[in-house]
């Protein structure tokens, strides 16, 4: 039997996402960047499941749950951008005397290591290192807003959130075409990038009040794979001009959260189980990771003249394939080894103030 705690399907369905998100900057699958608008969703669901009651009967103080979040999400984090800066070094620049472009540069590093957006002059990206840091940003201060404001959220003020989140998430869908904002400098981007987060988390936390109410969870192999389906459908649709707008209003308001809701209802069995936790396992690194990794690559090949274009579609399987081979030695050498060494330092030294402060206030007679 699989783990009724372990939303198995959820899992596999933040690995497909992460696959196809690479698609956005190999091909012209449109609406992948949507996969961000799940990430939130599921996010949202599986920290409601993971730390609600903690928060709410504050056996976990806020910054134990702010180290937690820390802990996981950083080690990664710090070596995609590092990746990431080693393949957008500004060679030429350097090179070349511009030594403006070259501290801006250094100082766009030091930002993104501290997890901070960074104006530079030769890119509007929110994160010009690693681009896709920009979601991962937006997510940790809605983690800061759920954990402070946890244990007075009720089921009304979430539905008011999630109401007028959407509707302006929806408006600026169909006047724009689409909801591919949130990494850019300027007003209307960062607008609808705040929409999409506190929409798509505060809905996970909806969500996951919804699945209390009938939490058995069933067997299903075919089920779940149903599911994987129907999620990468909206994902992977190409552009389709005037409709774009209203397809992923369709996906973000409908088709997500009814997966995820069905989702976490339905495990794999047991001959399925290792596939859909290896998805769950692959798609954090995946995302980090994927474009500077994709970038590296090309501009290696192109400097002993290949073009990685003329390898299409080959160069995209060989590139999707190193990343999972990539992504679940890094889950193993690396990520889970520095967490929990993270880990044990951290919150040891957290007890440990803890009970000087125990000590000072009972003293011993």
């Amino acid at each position: 039997m699989s783990n009724p705690h372990k939303f198995l399907t959820l899992d596999a369905l933040r690995g497909i996402a992460a696959l196809l998100i690479v698609t956005r900057h190999t091909t012209g699958y449109y609406h992948s960047y949507l996969a961000v608008d799940l990430f939130f969703i599921l996010s949202g669901f599986v920290i409601s499941h993971a730390y609600d009651k903690k928060l709410i009967s504050k056996s976990m103080s806020f910054w134990r749950f702010f180290l937690t979040r820390i802990i996981r999400l950083y080690p990664l984090y710090i070596l995609a951008t590092i990746i990431s800066a080693l393949v957008i070094f500004p060679r030429k620049a350097l090179i070349g005397g511009e030594t403006d472009v070259f501290y801006q540069y250094v100082t766009s590093v030091i930002f993104a290591l501290l997890y901070l957006p960074y104006k530079y002059s030769e890119n509007d990206s929110l994160f010009p290192i690693n681009g896709v840091s920009w979601s991962l940003f937006f997510e940790l201060i809605i983690n800061i807003i759920y954990a402070i404001s946890r244990p007075v959220i009720s089921n009304i003020t979430l539905m008011v959130v999630v109401l007028f989140s959407g509707i302006y998430l929806a408006t600026q869908s169909i006047l724009l075409g689409g909801i591919d904002y949130g990494y850019l400098w300027d007003l209307q981007s960062i607008s609808i990038g705040s929409a999409r987060t506190i929409f798509g988390f505060s809905c996970g936390l909806l969500l996951y009040r919804a699945h209390l109410k009938q939490p058995n969870v069933r067997e299903s192999t075919a089920k779940s794979i149903l599911l994987l389906f129907l999620a990468s459908i909206p994902l992977a649709l190409v552009k389709i001009n005037k409709l774009d707008g209203v397809i992923d209003c369709i996906s973000v308001f409908i088709v997500f959260p009814y997966c995820i809701l069905l989702g976490a209802k339905t495990n794999p069995n047991k001959r399925s189980l290792s596939i859909f936790e290896i998805m769950g396992i692959i798609s954090y690194p995946i995302y980090l990771l994927h474009y500077s990794v994709g970038s590296g690559l090309s501009k290696s090949l192109k400097f002993i003249g290949y073009d990685v274009e003329h390898f299409a579609p080959y160069s995209g399987c060989i590139l999707v394939a190193g990343l999972v081979a990539i992504s679940l030695l890094l889950d193993h050498f690396y990520d889970r080894p520095v967490r929990r060494y993270l880990s044990a330092i951290a919150f040891t030294w957290q007890r440990t103030e803890l009970l000087d402060v125990q000590s000072q206030l009972n003293p011993k007679k």
